[in-house]
């Protein structure tokens, strides 16, 4: 139900965007928001510093925990979603699954490192969460 004025409003003036997108750093957090015509579209949520952290999100009644849990935790505790890699400098791996009500949420839970090792990447602590109303990417395979 949000909008880019009601994300202003609960988190200020962001420090980059337009109509179709807005940026904020937040305690530690970098929070990247994308707009459609209906409003929020997208939420993407990474930490800026590799620091403890107490940020969390509820998927479908689990607690997943920044900083914390790691890639091979938190699916261990969704059981069912699909997996993404992206390799570059820096390699994103993903755990993706479906959220909401009826399932029109696709929840990315990310982990960033130097290695593509995907046993090193799925033992490394959750750095990032994305959130989306359109289909996230997925290239790796899916646990049913």
């Amino acid at each position: 139900d949000d909008t880019r004025s009601t994300m202003i409003k609960k988190l200020g003036q962001p420090i980059s965007g337009n109509s179709n997108y807005s940026n904020w750093i937040v305690n530690g957090l970098s929070v990247y928001a994308t707009y459609s015509l209906y409003g929020l579209d997208g939420l993407e949520i990474t930490q800026v510093k590799k620091q403890p952290s107490n940020t969390f999100i509820s998927v479908n009644g689990k607690t997943i925990t920044m900083g914390q849990d790691t890639l091979r935790t938190a699916v261990s505790k969704l059981k069912q979603g699909c997996y993404d890699l992206i390799e570059g400098k820096n390699t994103t791996y993903s755990f993706v699954t479906r959220a909401g009500a009826e399932g029109e949420v696709d929840v990315a839970i990310n982990v960033e490192s130097s290695s593509n090792d995907l046993a090193k990447l799925s033992n490394t602590k959750i750095n990032g969460f994305s959130f989306s109303y359109q289909p996230l990417s997925i290239n790796q395979g899916c646990n049913y």
